[in-house]
């Protein structure tokens, strides 16, 4: 007897099987030997806050998908690493920041660095009109997904910007997004 698999249903498929490759392409480096150097939400969470310093725990949360008990866990892990630190904020002493230490900064710059010549060294083998086509594949998932119910209220809490400097960038990433 034959299965049947919906087309949208082999696409989702086809979309997980992709996921541990892009991770291992993305962030491990030859040299890991197939070891995972920091785990997955731990990485995220320090690419999320070199982007975004000074970031609450509910704003780290809500952009990994997590729960603030489960994030504790993460941050607590990377502040025993020297990776992270918590500091109050100046204008609500209840509010505690996030924000990366040197040690932090350095990983994610090493990060940034093997992605870069992963980067290069993976998309070479693509032809210009490939990597295009790729580029405009991936902005149609971003969309889909952002706009998947439920996603929007933990993505608008993400998203909420404490200072002007966050606000200016919000808005840059919008106009940036509405361009695409």
């Amino acid at each position: 007897m034959e299965s049947y698999i919906s087309e949208d249903a082999a696409l989702m498929r086809e979309f997980f099987f992709l996921l541990p490759l892009m991770y291992r392409h993305a962030f491990l480096h030859p040299d890991d030997a197939g070891r995972n150097p920091i785990p997955t939400n731990q990485m995220l969470a320090l690419l999320f806050l070199s982007s975004f310093p000074d970031s609450n725990m509910t704003q780290l949360a809500g952009s990994l998908r997590i729960s603030k008990q489960q994030l504790t866990k993460v941050v607590d892990v990377l502040v025993s690493k020297g990776l992270v630190q918590r500091k109050g904020s100046e204008s609500n002493r209840r509010l505690v920041l996030l924000e990366l230490t040197e040690e932090g900064n350095r990983l994610v710059e090493e990060i940034h660095c093997r992605q870069a010549e992963k980067s290069a060294q993976m998309f070479s083998r693509a032809t210009e009109q490939e990597r295009q086509a790729l580029m405009v594949a991936l902005r149609l998932l971003k969309r889909i997904l952002d706009g998947y119910p439920g996603e929007e209220s933990r993505y608008a809490t993400a998203r909420q910007p404490q200072t002007q400097k966050e606000k200016d960038l919000y808005a840059a990433q919008d106009a940036t997004r509405a361009g695409n």
